[in-house]
């Protein structure tokens, strides 16, 4: 998971991973920011320990046998567009989930977005607007490629899995 600040990836991390133990998953949640804020969640590897930072957390999730791995990351948005350094972690990911507030873009502009960083890391990337229940009723959208979940309300997990698999 990578976004803007405050977009809410760590609390989509806890309970998108609650929802996928729910389904039989086991799932381990890997907290790759070294200077994020306390998280909700009990990381199975977290940057902010001195330990796991000497460790590889690749190594660590194949030894716990996890079935599905998700890395909430907090480092500065623009450094997975220039910085390979801070992309190194995605190169073992199957997927991409660019996640971002409700309101905070245009459908357009996250497909977009999305696309140019799918290009870049040569991986499937999902754009994710978070906080739908925060959304004001009653306005049209047109259909898109953007998954509308909300963290806090555990709604569109269903529609996100699924993206996921495909």
């Amino acid at each position: 998971m990578v976004g803007p600040s405050q977009s809410g990836k760590s609390t989509l991390a806890f309970s998108f991973s609650k929802f996928l133990e729910k389904k039989g998953l086991k799932v381990g949640v890997a907290s790759m920011g070294g200077s994020s804020k306390p998280i909700k969640y009990e990381a199975f590897w977290d940057a902010r320990s001195r330990k796991d930072q000497k460790g590889d957390w690749f190594k660590k999730a194949r030894v716990e046998g996890f079935d599905f791995v998700i890395l909430d990351f907090t480092a500065p948005f623009d450094d997975f567009f220039f910085s390979k350094e801070n992309s190194a972690p995605l190169e073992k990911a199957d997927a991409v989930l660019l996640v971002f507030e409700v309101g905070s873009a245009p459908h357009e502009d996250a497909e977009a977005l999305a696309k140019a960083l799918e290009e870049r890391l040569e991986k499937k990337v999902i754009p994710v607007e978070n906080k739908c229940d925060l959304a004001k009723k009653g306005k049209f959208t047109f259909p898109s490629k953007v998954v509308s979940v909300s963290a806090w309300e555990k709604i569109g997990f269903e529609k996100l899995f699924s993206a996921l698999k495909t």
